[in-house]
C-alpha cells in the first residue's frame, strides 16, 4: 500500500505542476529534467527515481519512515523558504526572475566563469571547446525558426555556417 501510494505518473506530475508552478519556464525545466531521467536513467535525484515504464517513485531501500519524514517534512520546509524568499516577479509576468528576460537583461556579466575555466586542466578546456558540427546546425536552425528570421538573413547564417563548417580555408 506505501509502495503504490509514494508513486506518480508522469501525467499525474504535470497536472500538480500546471496548478502550483505559475512560471512556464520553471514547469518546461522539470520537464525536461523527467525526460532526461527517463532516458537516461541518472540517479540525479537520489533516492527519487524513474522506472522504466514512466512512473516517479522513491527507491525501495529508502522508503523508511525516516527517511520519508525527512523528505516529505524537511526538505518541503527548505522548498516552501526558499519559494517564499524569491524575488517578487513582475506582475505581469507569471514568470519567475530565473526565467524572465528583464532578469537576464539587466543581470551583469560576472567573471565566475573565468574561474572554473582556470581550474581546469588543458584536455577539458580543449573538450569543452569542441562543438559537434551536427549538434551546432540544428541548434542553429531551432534558433532562426524560434526567432522568425527573414528570408535574405536566414540565407546569410547558415552561408556564415557553411563557410566555418566546409569551408577549408573559411579566411578567403
Amino acid at each position: 500500500k506505501l509502495h503504490n501510494a509514494l508513486q506518480i505518473t508522469k501525467s499525474e506530475l504535470m497536472h500538480v505542476l500546471n496548478q502550483n508552478v505559475p512560471c512556464v519556464g520553471c514547469r518546461r525545466s522539470v520537464e525536461r529534467l523527467y525526460f532526461q531521467l527517463f532516458k537516461f536513467g541518472h540517479p540525479t535525484l537520489d533516492p527519487l527515481i524513474v522506472k522504466p515504464d514512466g512512473r516517479i517513485t522513491i527507491k525501495e531501500d529508502k522508503q523508511a519512515y525516516q527517511v520519508l519524514g525527512s523528505i516529505f517534512h524537511d526538505h518541503a520546509v527548505r522548498l516552501a523558504k526558499l519559494i517564499e524568499n524569491q524575488p517578487k516577479r513582475n506582475k505581469k509576468s507569471v514568470r519567475c526572475l530565473l526565467h524572465s528576460l528583464d532578469s537576464q537583461r539587466s543581470r551583469p556579466l560576472t567573471p565566475v566563469w573565468r574561474d572554473v575555466w582556470d581550474c581546469m586542466k588543458p584536455d577539458c578546456k580543449k573538450d569543452v571547446c569542441i562543438i559537434e558540427a551536427s549538434s551546432l546546425h540544428s541548434t542553429l536552425e531551432t534558433y532562426l525558426r524560434k526567432h522568425r528570421f527573414c528570408g535574405e538573413c536566414r540565407t546569410k547564417v547558415l552561408k556564415a555556417y557553411t563557410l566555418l563548417v566546409e569551408e577549408p580555408e573559411p579566411s578567403k
